[in-house]
């Protein structure tokens, strides 16, 4: 590489002495420069030179006429010039030294782009004192800048020189002035080297352009940027000069290139010599001559542009660009047919290949490079090491020393079709060839010579890999050995290697690989003569998976004289067989050699039997036919319900095959596919698609091209089972202190039921007496048997019902219970098959009703208001036929109660509107005892109303039509669903009785429900007419305990105002402003004192009395506050003065009774350490009247405003 020159000059006797030398010495060790700033116009940003090497050379060794027109490079001439002046009296200056310094000018400025500057070397006693170290001798250094700084530019520096030494710092201004003259002149040699490039890039498309010429031109340029360590300007200028031979090429002219040879024209030892080194030929003089083949200056062209990778440190890019050189030109040269020696692409690329990684190493060791950087370049070095096995794998298949099979043969095709080894058919003696490869000339007769070569490349390039982090391509280079293992009869070499390099490729998707990798391990274990077991079924399982997702590459996997068909056929039946050997079964996941489909997303049912079907498509990707034992795909559905669709003994043709599944469990809903599995002997394939929770998506997708959701429709002829409240007889009675009860009904539907075993799970808070459990209804022909934990049944005919009344223990505090039936049965159709179903229904344990209960004591009567209203959150309208009041146990007797309203209406309750009961209890004689009343409620809810009378008239109307009656649930949903629609005819149905549906508010009919489109239309009908009644006897009633309310006083307030009376006997009118007396009684009674087994004339108890303030209506006088004495029986009164304050009707002050507390026995006299407050109630008889007070008379005075 070029340094940049600086020259020096001075008068001979002075660069001969001593004073010379050590100064030339210190300005030497300032080399080389660094931080060098470069701007430059053609340049978008300033360019930082770090470190440039300079050559300090006398001018007088320095030739220009010997340099080239078109040099190498531009510092092949001087950037600077340095004349060295040594002299302090300015008249040897004019006398002698100026014209000296003339004379060097007159020859260094007929140089273009060069810089020149001028030292003054000086003593330190000839300084100024007052100045600094680099002081300027006045008189010689300012005649030196007056007579040569004619630009304003100051090209003199002064050196002082000390004691027969000079310091490196009083070469600092030295230094900056030598860096600003290299640049300057350094730009302007670029500047007109640019414009050279230019001028001739602008005439390329002009007659007698020459392409050599202007590469000169411009690797000139990269050169010139390389010696000055601009390395990235210098890599893009050789980037930009490939760009340009490529164009060159493909333009219009490009049919015959005038500027080079031929496209190679091989010379001894070209398939051997180092490929990236330039001194091997006199490539910058072909060029010149436009005799430089193609194939030559592509080489040098690839060699300078490495070389200035190598020096910025890109090691990577550098191997990488060798190497698709290498790839890309190989490919060229075979498909020119130049005549070329035998194997000399393949002897050129594999030298190159060694000796770029050999370059590689040494950039390596000289450059700084991080763990990812050495990571990277490991990894192209294993590129370039695999390129040169490629080539051994052709030598080696022509020479027979590798056979023309997989994987050796990919090898040949690696390239394209094309990529034969440049050889005759035939072989060749190797001391015919004219390569000069000498171990690829030993390798070609000598079998073990060519595998010592060859593992020894592999192995390289593997350990390059690993070192690279790219361990999928050494996995690869695996194979390649374990297949040279196979080949030369090391089968458990080989059998080791192949064993373990499918579990490698698997994660990285190299199906393609594994499966070639499997193949051979399976022909290895039969050579080896291995038992066929479990290791073996997994290895054929994991090639058939291979088979089905890399299909591309099976006639490279499979190589042998049967058909594809046989050999897949072969090792199926063998499989099967060696499974059916295994004393356990084996379960296989997720092999894609079978994938199942639905083909609807509906599934179907037939009116015979109860259960479902559904119809799939199994895709067989063998080409084979797979005969399979049992198929099965199991569907999770609402409620953890598990639902499994089967079919027995098919045979699966390659290709898709339909197939019907099908299951007699009858269920409904929508279900979404959990597994499915094809048996084979004892070799299940399994396909697991349950939903992933902590992933938040599903484990597997089922099939790009079906949903794994399932839609069963209800089948309505089918088994069925309905938790309800108790509707019949007694057992509709609920009382709220009895043990709970519920009605479970048993629908048979279509068929003969000959065996049913029913079980209900108890929870941790409910358990089910199914021991205790009755029939509500009696049918002989239906035999009961109940046990501890099942209730077994027989005899249930078709269309017919079982009911049972089942007890309970509840210790749950929710409103609902959820009751899970699971009933097993066999009917007459298959007697055989146990069919089973869960059914869960919600039993509502809350009341959907709430009662709110107000008493008022009347003396010896007792008002009592109950409101009956829904219960919150249910939203429901409520009929209620009958409210009663009855007494349960009355200790004393003697009571009489009376309701006030008629039990022939019925009540309808809603949410906004509750109902209102009275009740009035009477007793004549003191309670002193205990007495016990039940509120009995007879109700039902407005929807089980409907539905009854629904029930009623669809029953009524397929009996007329003659249609089974397990049809009638499926018309009463549809009508439901009308009612639902429109609330409008709830307010009909209240007042009338009547209910009208509307036939346009029906629901679209689907295809189970338009063959009963004229049983709904009769039942709207007959609804229309109210021909049928609905069942009476279905009211339910509950039963509420009510204790009969005590009070210990029960207090009646009354004022009477003392009004005189006229001369007719009537009352006088009472002014505003009038006195009036009035006397205040408070009557006491102790008539519903309670059960305390005395009698009421026994109590006494202390009241304070407090009549109310009315400052706005009257004014009071007198004894307002104060306490007495309540007994049985008793009034106390007082007298007051009422003043009213003004007219109108007023009313009288209310009296606010306080009782104080009692000792333990309720007397006066009793002691007051327990401090019990007696119940009180009171009410004011005078609450209601009103005293009319008139305004009072005299005159009145009225002040009227007259105006002005």
């Amino acid at each position: 590489m070029s340094k940049v020159q600086v020259t020096y000059s001075a008068p001979l006797v002075y660069l001969s002495s001593d004073q010379w030398s050590q100064i030339r010495a210190t300005i030497t060790s300032q080399f080389p420069l660094k931080d060098i700033t470069w701007r430059s116009s053609s340049r978008p940003a300033a360019r930082i030179i770090s470190k440039l090497d300079v050559s300090f050379v006398n001018l007088d060794t320095v030739r220009e006429e010997h340099a080239s027109q078109i040099p190498q490079s531009l510092l092949d001439r001087p950037l600077l010039n340095i004349y060295v002046v040594s002299c302090e009296d300015t008249d040897v200056y004019k006398a002698t030294v100026r014209r000296q310094i003339k004379d060097w000018l007159s020859i260094v400025n007929q140089r273009k782009n060069q810089e020149w500057l001028i030292l003054l070397v000086i003593r330190p006693d000839n300084r100024t004192p007052a100045q600094g170290f680099f002081a300027i001798k006045g008189n010689v250094l300012e005649r030196l800048r007056a007579d040569f700084n004619t630009d304003k530019r100051d090209r003199c520096v002064q050196l002082t020189w000390s004691q027969g030494t000079v310091t490196t710092s009083a070469c600092a201004e030295l230094t900056s002035k030598m860096k600003e003259g290299i640049v300057s002149a350094f730009d302007s040699a670029v500047s007109q080297r640019l414009e050279d490039v230019r001028r001739s890039e602008n005439q390329r498309q002009m007659p007698g352009w020459n392409f050599c010429t202007f590469f000169i031109l411009k690797e000139t340029l990269a050169s010139t940027f390389t010696g000055m360590n601009l390395l990235d300007d210098a890599i893009l200028a050789y980037s930009e000069l490939e760009v340009s031979f490529l164009q060159s090429q493909t333009s219009s002219l490009s049919g015959h290139i005038s500027w080079f040879g031929k496209l190679i024209t091989p010379d001894p030892y070209d398939d051997s010599l180092p490929l990236l080194d330039i001194t091997k030929k006199p490539y910058r003089d072909l060029i010149l001559r436009n005799t430089i083949t193609i194939f030559d200056f592509r080489v040098y062209l690839l060699a300078k542009h490495c070389d200035v990778l190598g020096r910025s440190g890109h090691v990577t890019e550098f191997a990488k660009k060798a190497s698709n050189f290498l790839s890309a030109f190989s490919q060229r040269l075979k498909a020119s047919n130049a005549s070329l020696p035998p194997f000399f692409i393949e002897s050129w690329v594999f030298s190159s290949a060694l000796n770029v990684v050999s370059e590689c190493d040494k950039w390596i060791a000289s450059s700084n490079l991080d763990t990812a950087a050495t990571s990277s370049v490991s990894a192209a070095k294993g590129e370039l090491l695999e390129l040169a096995r490629i080539q051994l794998d052709k030598i080696g298949i022509h020479f027979g020393h590798l056979p023309n099979a997989v994987p050796f043969s990919m090898s040949l095709y690696n390239h394209g079709p094309e990529s034969e080894p440049t050889t005759p058919t035939t072989p060749t003696d190797a001391s015919e060839q004219k390569i000069t490869n000498k171990m690829l000339l030993e390798s070609m007769n000598n079998q073990a010579a060519f595998d010592n070569l060859y593992l020894d490349t592999i192995n390289r390039a593997i350990e390059l890999y690993v070192k690279g982090g790219r361990r999928k391509f050494a996995l690869r280079l695996h194979g390649f050995l374990a297949a040279l293992h196979l080949e030369r009869e090391r089968l458990k070499e080989a059998s080791q290697v192949y064993s373990s390099l499918p579990a490698h490729y698997v994660p990285h998707s190299w199906t393609s690989l594994s499966m070639f990798m499997q193949a051979r391990r399976l022909d290895v274990h039969d050579k080896l003569g291995n038992p066929r077991n479990r290791e073996w079924v997994d290895i054929v399982l994991s090639f058939f998976k291979g088979f089905v997702e890399d299909q591309m590459h099976v006639d490279l996997a499979i190589i042998g004289k049967e058909s594809l068909r046989e050999y897949m056929d072969r090792l199926l039946q063998s499989v099967r067989q060696c499974v059916s050997e295994m004393e356990k079964g084996m379960i296989v996941n997720d092999n894609p050699m079978l994938s199942v489909m639905l083909q609807s997303e509906d599934a179907s049912y037939t009116n015979d039997e109860d259960g479902s079907c559904i119809k799939v498509v199994v895709r067989n990707a063998l080409p084979c036919d797979i005969a399979i034992d049992a198929i099965r795909l199991s569907f999770a559905g609402p409620n953890s319900d598990r639902l499994d669709f089967t079919a027995q003994d098919q045979v699966l043709v390659p290709g898709l095959t339909t197939l019907t599944l099908s299951t007699p469990n009858p269920t409904f809903g929508l279900f979404v596919l959990e597994s499915s599995e094809l048996t084979l002997s004892k070799l299940t394939l399994r396909w697991n698609y349950r939903f992933d929770v902590k992933q938040g998506r599903f484990a597997k997708k089922f099939n790009q091209h079906s949903s794994s959701l399932l839609r069963i429709p209800r089948d309505y002829g089918a088994v069925n089972v309905r938790i309800d409240d108790p509707k019949f007889g007694a057992f509709s009675v609920v009382k709220l202190d009895a043990p709970h009860t519920f009605l479970l009904t048993v629908f048979s539907g279509r068929n003969t039921i000959d065996t049913g075993i029913i079980k209900l799970p108890d929870s941790q808070k409910v358990r089910f007496l199914l021991k205790d459990a009755q029939r509500t209804e009696k049918d002989g022909e239906i035999s009961l048997e109940c046990f501890e934990d099942y209730i077994q049944f027989s005899g249930l005919k078709p269309e017919s019902r079982l009911q049972l009344q089942i007890p309970y223990t509840d210790q749950a505090t929710m409103d609902a219970l959820r009751i899970t039936t699971e009933l097993q049965y066999w009917t007459s159709v298959n007697p055989s098959l146990a069919r089973s179903a869960k059914f869960i229904r919600h039993l509502a344990t809350a009341l959907p009703l709430m009662i709110q209960a107000h008493d008022h004591f009347r003396g010896k009567s007792l008002i009592s208001s109950y409101t009956i209203s829904t219960s919150p959150g249910t939203y429901q309208h409520l009929r209620v036929s009958a409210v009663d009041l009855e007494s349960v146990e009355d200790e004393q007797g003697g009571l009489v109660i009376m309701g006030c309203r008629s039990n022939n209406r019925i009540l309808t309750v809603t949410p906004n509107q509750p109902a209102h009961c009275l009740f009035h209890v009477r007793s004549e004689q003191p309670r002193i005892a205990n007495a016990s009343l039940n509120l009995h409620i007879k109700y039902r809810l407005l929807r089980e109303e409907i539905e009854d009378i629904l029930n009623l008239h669809v029953l009524t109307a397929l009996k007329k039509v003659a249609k089974p009656s397990y049809h009638a649930e499926l018309v009463q949903n549809r009508l439901l669903k009308a009612l639902e629609h429109d609330s409008k005819w709830v307010e009909i149905f209240n007042v009338t009785g009547q209910l009208l549906v509307d036939p346009k508010a029906l629901p679209e009919e689907d295809k189970y429900q338009e063959s009963l489109s004229a049983v709904t239309d009769m039942v709207i009908e007959s609804l229309r007419e109210n021909q049928l009644k609905p069942y009476e006897e279905f009211w339910k009633e509950v039963v509420i305990p009510v204790d009969l309310p005590f009070k210990n006083v029960i207090a009646a307030t009354d004022i009477h105002v003392h009004s005189k009376l006229d001369s007719r006997g009537l009352l006088c009118p009472l002014y505003a402003g009038q006195p009036v007396s009035a006397t205040v009684s408070i009557s006491s009674s102790c008539h519903w004192v309670g059960p305390t087994g005395q009698s009421s004339d026994k109590y006494r108890y202390t009241i304070k009395f407090d009549i109310q303030e009315m400052v706005d209506d009257w004014l009071i006088s007198g004894h307002k506050r104060g306490e007495f004495i309540a007994t049985d029986g008793s009034t106390y009164s007082i007298s007051l003065t009422l003043i009213p304050l003004h007219h109108g009707e007023l009313a009288l002050p209310q009296v606010n009774i306080t009782p104080l507390p009692v000792g333990d026995s309720g007397g006066g006299a009793g002691a007051m350490s327990s401090k019990i407050l007696p119940s009180v109630e009171v009410y004011q008889k005078h609450g209601a009247e009103r005293i009319i007070v008139l305004p009072p008379g005299g005159p009145t005075t009225f002040v009227v405003d007259l105006g002005e």
